[in-house]
């Protein structure tokens, strides 16, 4: 375990020596952005904290002479809890993750200088070779890892032992991180996908995909029927929202019709004589509108 932490704060360290603090040194126009500037400013804050961590937990292990035989994990219990609010930093840091590093790919691709600088700092010896998102995603992994370690120390322990309520303290807020750090990077995937998609429409198009809590479930190329022909429609159904659109040659999309999902409904459509398609047809209606699928 010590072993591991101490390679993780190194690895830190190396983010922050050879990346981070070259960069603010030679001025790069990259930390004009103040998404990216506060982004590294929380890893500093998670070196420090780790660090300090770090230390203790090390200094609790080398008391014990086998680290693999803990005769008292107690203190272990205690040192994670007591470092509890470092998790919150972690959030944070994954809750900027996506938008960060897209900006940093964004800025490469423009700046000749920045791609070369990240190019040979990446062949620091230091790095091994690495570039600067396989240090990155690093915090964005470890608090799982913290979880699958309290869970196989509270495996080992008998249930009437002295330290499994502080370890399962340790193990409950742990997972409460680790499950909020993988909502914000699922809400961040939905958010990504959804300015993908809207990125598809019309300039001039007022609609907005791009909603808190918002999930695009189904997308499908469908036929919509009025009363004299039929044409195919880009039909996508969000968790809110139902939208359809005509698709032009070139990919772009242009917004026929939305609706709230609270104020239509579906329905098998009416059947009629002569008309094969009407059990596969689905009308849609709501206040001011209704189309047939």
């Amino acid at each position: 375990m010590c072993d591991t932490e101490v390679q993780y704060v190194s690895n830190l360290y190396t983010l922050s020596e050879v990346f981070y603090k070259p960069l603010q040194v030679q001025k790069f126009k990259i930390l004009n952005d103040g998404l990216v500037t506060v982004f590294f400013s929380n890893v500093s804050q998670i070196l420090a904290v780790n660090s300090k961590f770090c230390e203790e937990i090390c200094h609790r292990l080398d008391k014990w002479g086998d680290p693999s035989i803990p005769a008292d994990v107690e203190p272990l219990g205690r040192i994670f809890n007591k470092f509890a609010p470092l998790l919150n930093l972690y959030c944070e840091y994954a809750g900027s993750f996506d938008d960060v590093t897209a900006s940093i790919r964004n800025h490469e691709a423009a700046d000749g200088p920045l791609k070369s600088f990240l190019a040979a700092a990446s062949r620091d010896p230091r790095c091994g070779g690495r570039s600067l998102q396989s240090f990155l995603i690093m915090p964005i992994q470890r608090v799982p890892r913290y979880q699958l370690l309290l869970k196989e120390l509270l495996k080992h322990l008998p249930q009437e032992h002295k330290s499994r309520q502080s370890l399962s303290a340790a193990l409950v807020r742990a997972g409460k991180a680790s499950k909020r750090i993988e909502r914000e990077m699922h809400e961040r995937e939905e958010i990504d996908k959804m300015l993908k998609l809207q990125r598809r429409f019309n300039r001039d198009s007022l609609l907005v995909l791009a909603r808190p809590g918002r999930k695009l479930l189904k997308a499908q190329l469908l036929r919509r029927r009025g009363h004299r022909s039929e044409r195919e429609v880009r039909v996508f159904l969000f968790s809110d929202l139902l939208v359809y659109a005509d698709e032009a040659a070139s990919g772009r999309l242009i917004c026929r019709g939305e609706f709230s999902l609270h104020r239509c409904r579906a329905d098998p459509a009416p059947l009629r004589t002569g008309d094969p398609e009407a059990p596969r047809t689905i009308q849609i209606r709501s206040p001011e509108y209704s189309f047939e699928v």
